[in-house]
C-alpha cells in the first residue's frame, strides 16, 4: 500500500512539474503577445530580451566624414515624413550624410527586422567556404537530425535561401496561436520551425516565410557546431562592426531568431554596405567570399526580385509581393534609376541599399510602416549626388528594360522554300513597350527548341524577342545518324543555317500572330545565337564557313552569310570535330561574337578541355571578338538548357552571369556597332564582374 501510495505521489509530482511547466512557457508567450504590438518595434529595443551580444571589433571598417556638401532634401523630407531615426548616405568612401530624427541620435540602437534575413545569408557563404557545409545543394537532412521530407524531393540548403522551400506559407500574423505569431513569441522557435508543413514540392514556388531563415539558423549551428550568435561574432561581426550587436533569444541561452531581431547601431549597418561593395573586403582580409557576395545577389529561379535572402531592385514591379496566395506587399512608385540596387529588407521600411555601380550605400532606419516605398530614397539620393546612369535613363535603355515584364511562350508553325515546314518556339513581353530587337536562336544537335526557356526568360527580360527553329536534327543519336544518312550532312549543316534566315525573313508576320504583338519587332536590329552546334550554326550567319563533302541530296546555297545579322552569340561554340569541323570554319569570320564556355564544358570523347572551345575565338579575325569563361559552368548549365531531364543541380549563377554578359555584348553591338566604344563596354563589365565566377573574359 505504502508502495502504491509513493508511486502515485511520484506521478502526481511529475504531473505538477509539467503544468508548472506548461504554465510557465504559455505565461511567457502570452506576455509577449499582449506587449508586441504595444511598443515601439523598432525603436524599442529593451523590449527584446533575452538577447545575446555580439563583439564588436577591435578596428573596426573606418567611415571616412566628408567635407563636401549635397543637397539632400527630397531624402530628407521623405525621411522627415516617414519619421526617420536614422538615414547615412556613403558614397564613394565617405559618409555624405548622417540624419538623425525624432530624438534619436548616433548612439542609439534599432531593432532591424528582416534585415537579419540577409546577413543570415552571408553566414551560409562563410560555412560554405570554411568547410562545415559543402553547398546549397545539400539537403537540410544532412544536418537536422530526425527531418523527414514530406514531399518526394528534399528540401536543400538553396530551397530555403530562394524562399522555395514549399514549407506553409505564413498565415494572418494576428492570429493568436498562428504559426507566426509561435514562432515570433514561443520560448521554443526551434521546435515551431521544424513543425511547419511542406505544402508543395521545392522549387516551384517562391513564398516568402520566416521559416526558411529559422531552419537555416539550426542548419548553421548543426554544420558549424557551434552557437549561431558565436559563430556570426566571430566570422563577421569582430570583424568590422564598431559597437556590441545583439540577438533576441527565445529564452536564456536558448535560440536566436534568424528571421529578424538583430539590434544594431546604424552606423554598423553602413559598415555592412560597404563591406558588401569591397566584395567581402574588410581591410586586407576576405571577410564572405567575393563569389557568395556575387551569389546572393544573382536573381533566383522563381522570383527576379530576390536572390539569396537578399532583395533586388530590377526588374521594376509596383508592388514587390511576399507570397502567390496574399496581396501584401512593398511599394514602388517608379523604376529604380540604376539596375543594380540591391537591399536587405526589413519589415516597416528598416533598409540597408547598396548599389555597387555607383559606390553607394544608404541605411534608414525608423518607424515601420506600411505605406513605405522603396524607390523614393534611393531615386532621391541618385538625383542629388546626378548619378542616374545615363545608359539607363536612355529611351532605347528603357525600353530594351520592359520593366515589370511577364514572359510569354508561343509555338508556331512556317513554310519555307527549303522546307516544307518550320516549327519555331517564340518568346516574347506580355505587355509590349515600344519595338523589340530580335534574337535568333539554334538549338544543339539532337536537342529542341523548347528547351532553353530559362536562357529565353532574361533575353525577354532585357527588351529582346527570341525566335528559335526546330532543325531537322532533333532527336536521339540513332534518329539524327539515321537522317544524316539519307540527307547528307552537308544538307543537315546547311538547312540549320537556312531555318534561322528564314525565321528573320518571316519575323515581321510571326509577330502578328502573336497576341497585341504585331509590329513590335525591330528586324534591323538581329543577333544570331546558338548553344552547342547550334552556335557554329549562328557563326554561319555571321559568315563562318563550311566546307562542303559532296553528300548532300539537295542544292546547297553558295553562302550561308546573312547580313541582316548584326553580331553572334556562340555558347559553348563546338570547336574542332575530327572529320568534319577544321579551324578554317573561323579564319575569315569578322563579325562581333562572343564566344561563352565553362570550366566544366567538356567531353571526354570530344572537348576532353574547356579550352577546346577558344577555337572560333582564337582563329576569327581579331577586333570585336570575345571570350566569356564562367568558372563551374558545364555544357547544360546543370539541367538549365538542352538537357532538363538531368539530375544535375541547376546552375543558377551561371545562368546569371552569361545573361548579364550577353544582354550587355548585344546592347552595345546594336546600338552603336563595331566601334571601339563597344569594346571598351565588354572590358569595363569584365573588369566589374573580376571577384565573380567569371574565370577569364578576354578580347582580340
Amino acid at each position: 500500500m505504502a508502495r502504491r501510495l509513493r508511486w502515485s505521489l511520484s506521478i502526481l509530482g511529475l504531473l505538477l512539474v509539467f503544468a508548472f511547466a506548461a504554465a510557465a512557457y504559455n505565461i511567457v508567450y502570452l506576455q509577449r503577445v499582449i506587449t508586441f504590438f504595444g511598443q515601439d518595434q523598432v525603436r524599442g529595443v529593451d523590449w527584446f530580451s533575452p538577447t545575446a551580444e555580439l563583439r564588436p571589433s577591435p578596428a573596426p571598417l573606418a567611415i571616412t566624414q566628408s567635407t563636401g556638401s549635397t543637397d539632400f532634401a527630397e531624402a530628407l523630407s521623405y525621411a522627415e515624413s516617414t519619421n526617420t531615426s536614422a538615414l547615412l548616405i556613403w558614397h564613394q568612401g565617405n559618409l555624405r550624410l548622417a540624419h538623425y530624427g525624432d530624438g534619436y541620435s548616433a548612439a542609439d540602437y534599432v531593432q532591424t527586422n528582416s534585415i537579419h534575413k540577409s546577413i543570415l545569408a552571408l553566414m551560409v557563404g562563410i560555412a560554405i567556404r570554411d568547410g562545415a557545409i559543402g553547398s546549397v545543394e545539400d539537403p537540410i537532412s544532412d544536418y537536422l537530425p530526425g527531418w523527414h521530407d514530406e514531399v518526394g524531393k528534399p528540401i536543400s540548403i538553396e530551397h530555403l535561401l530562394t524562399m522555395s522551400s514549399g514549407l506553409v506559407a505564413p498565415g494572418s500574423a494576428f492570429e493568436l496561436f498562428s504559426h507566426s505569431m509561435r514562432l515570433l513569441h514561443s520560448p521554443d522557435i526551434a521546435g515551431v520551425a521544424r513543425e511547419s508543413l511542406q505544402m508543395r514540392t521545392p522549387g516551384v514556388r517562391f513564398d516568402y516565410a520566416n521559416t526558411n531563415a529559422q531552419l537555416l539558423l539550426e542548419v548553421l549551428e548543426r554544420a558549424t557546431e557551434q552557437d549561431y550568435e558565436h559563430y556570426l561574432a566571430e566570422k563577421l561581426w569582430s570583424k568590422l562592426a564598431e559597437h556590441p550587436g545583439h540577438l533576441w533569444l527565445d529564452r536564456e541561452k536558448g535560440t536566436p531568431h534568424g528571421f529578424c531581431c538583430l539590434i544594431s547601431r546604424p552606423e554598423d549597418l553602413l559598415r555592412l554596405g560597404i563591406m558588401w561593395l569591397q566584395k567581402g573586403l574588410v581591410g586586407t582580409e576576405q571577410v564572405v567570399p567575393s563569389r557568395w557576395i556575387s551569389a546572393m545577389q544573382q536573381p533566383s529561379a522563381l522570383n527576379p526580385n530576390y536572390g539569396y535572402l537578399t532583395w533586388l531592385g530590377s526588374p521594376f514591379r509596383k508592388k514587390r509581393g511576399y507570397s502567390a496566395d496574399s496581396d501584401f506587399g512593398a511599394l514602388h512608385s517608379e523604376a529604380f534609376l540604376v539596375d543594380d540596387v540591391v537591399f536587405f529588407d526589413g519589415f516597416g521600411g528598416q533598409r540597408l541599399y547598396i548599389i555597387p555601380s555607383v559606390q553607394l550605400v544608404i541605411v534608414r532606419v525608423g518607424e515601420a510602416r506600411f505605406d513605405f516605398d522603396d524607390s523614393i530614397l534611393p531615386n532621391s539620393v541618385l538625383r542629388a549626388l546626378k548619378l542616374n546612369a545615363p545608359t539607363v535613363q536612355t529611351p532605347e535603355a528603357t525600353e530594351r528594360r520592359t520593366p515589370d515584364v511577364d514572359v510569354r511562350y508561343a509555338d508556331l508553325r512556317i513554310e519555307a522554300a527549303h522546307a516544307k515546314t518550320i516549327d519555331v518556339r517564340v518568346a516574347y513581353p506580355e505587355s509590349a513597350v515600344g519595338s523589340h530587337p530580335l534574337i535568333v536562336f539554334s538549338h544543339g544537335n539532337g536537342l529542341s527548341n523548347d528547351r532553353y526557356d530559362a536562357l529565353f526568360k532574361g533575353w525577354v527580360r532585357g527588351g529582346y524577342v527570341v525566335a528559335a527553329p526546330r532543325h531537322l536534327d532533333t532527336g536521339s543519336r540513332e534518329q539524327i545518324d539515321a537522317l544524316t544518312a539519307r540527307v547528307g550532312r552537308d544538307w543537315v549543316t546547311n538547312s540549320r543555317a537556312l531555318d534561322v534566315s528564314a525565321v528573320i525573313t518571316q519575323m515581321p508576320s510571326i509577330a502578328s500572330d502573336l497576341p497585341d504583338f504585331e509590329g513590335r519587332v525591330d528586324a534591323t536590329k538581329v543577333i544570331a545565337a546558338g548553344h552547342s552546334f547550334g552556335a557554329y550554326t549562328a557563326q554561319l550567319l555571321g559568315g563562318a564557313l563550311y566546307e562542303v563533302t559532296g553528300d548532300s541530296i539537295h542544292p546547297l546555297p553558295s553562302t550561308l552569310r546573312d547580313s541582316r545579322v548584326a553580331a553572334v552569340v556562340a555558347l559553348s561554340s563546338p570547336g574542332v570535330i575530327p572529320g568534319f569541323l577544321t579551324q578554317i570554319a573561323w579564319q575569315n569570320f569578322s563579325t562581333p561574337q562572343l564566344v561563352i564556355t565553362g570550366t566544366r564544358d567538356t567531353f571526354d570523347f570530344l572537348w576532353p578541355d574547356y579550352s577546346a572551345h577558344f577555337v572560333a575565338f582564337d582563329v576569327a579575325q581579331a577586333g570585336h571578338n570575345h571570350l566569356l569563361v564562367v568558372d563551374g559552368m558545364d555544357h547544360y548549365m546543370g539541367n538549365l538548357i538542352g538537357r532538363l531531364d538531368r539530375a544535375d543541380a541547376p546552375q543558377m549563377l551561371a545562368l546569371a552571369t552569361v545573361d548579364g554578359f550577353t544582354r550587355e555584348f548585344m546592347q552595345h553591338y546594336l546600338e552603336n556597332g563595331p566601334v571601339q566604344g563597344s569594346v571598351e563596354a565588354m572590358q569595363r563589365l569584365a573588369a566589374g564582374q573580376a571577384h565573380t565566377n567569371v574565370a577569364r573574359f578576354d578580347h582580340r
